[in-house]
């Protein structure tokens, strides 16, 4: 009996594809670490713990002291999930990053301390309300340069 079974256990999964999992999403050429070292560190970083994001827009950059904050535009639709990375240079202790939705309402912070901060990459960002959202980029600790990127993964 338990042949029969294991026969028709065989013959149910023949013809059935298995969904493959997504290849990698194209991070575009790493930027040369000499003349850009923070973009050089972000290009890696995305590609080790979010290889399957796509990179969207360009590289926000900045340059901050303790307790400054910066707010760049960002617009979120709902068929993405999206990861924000961000690094910062040496002269940075720790480099917080804040998602505000459209009417100014936190979405989610990072819990990271150091050089580098990240949203979505333990829980993902899927914005229920498509829309124009900030991210907020600010030194807790220290002075220097900040280099964040955004990336999306395509759900629907």
């Amino acid at each position: 009996m338990w042949r029969w079974l294991l026969a028709i256990g065989v013959m149910a999964g023949c013809g059935e594809r298995v969904p493959n999992e997504r290849p990698p999403a194209d991070h575009g050429p790493a930027p040369n670490a000499a003349e850009d070292p923070l973009g050089a560190t972000l290009h890696g970083w995305g590609q080790e713990v979010i290889p399957r994001h796509e990179p969207e827009g360009i590289v926000l950059r900045g340059r901050l002291r303790r307790g400054e904050v910066e707010d760049h535009p960002v617009v979120l639709i709902g068929t993405h999930c999206y990861t924000f990375l961000g690094v910062a240079s040496d002269g940075v202790q720790d480099l917080d990053l804040l998602l505000l939705d459209p009417n100014g309402a936190a979405v989610m912070h990072d819990t990271d301390e150091g050089q580098r901060a990240s949203l979505g990459v333990r829980e993902q960002v899927c914005p229920a309300t498509p829309g124009a959202y900030e991210i907020r980029v600010r030194v807790f600790s220290g002075e220097g340069e900040y280099a964040v990127r955004m990336y999306k993964y395509q759900v629907i």
